[in-house]
């Protein structure tokens, strides 16, 4: 977004994808648990925003299947493609606040 300047967008994503790290916030504890999924992990949705409001914010969440069909997700920190990822970002007018 940055980098074309755009103040707000969309993303979303499929494809394989491998070392993943997911967060889930805990919201007793107030605060984010780290899960690093090593495998290869089919990307079924990857959907967020990304806006340049007081810097750049991105919220990315994720649903991941394994070779047994469990699905994991969260939000989505990294991971690198496997076989092919698929990712687009649709810009929005304006900002959003958080």
């Amino acid at each position: 977004a940055h980098n074309h300047e755009l103040t707000a967008a969309s993303i979303s994503g499929i494809g394989g994808i491998y070392d993943e790290t997911v967060d889930f916030y805990n919201l007793n504890e107030k605060r984010y648990i780290e899960q690093n999924f090593p495998e290869t992990y089919e990307l079924l949705s990857n959907v967020g925003n990304v806006t340049m409001n007081d810097g750049e914010i991105l919220s990315p969440q994720v649903s991941i299947a394994d070779v047994n069909y469990q699905i994991y997700g969260g939000h989505f920190m990294e991971a690198k493609v496997a076989i092919v990822g698929e990712f687009v970002m649709d810009p929005i007018d304006g900002a959003f606040p958080r």
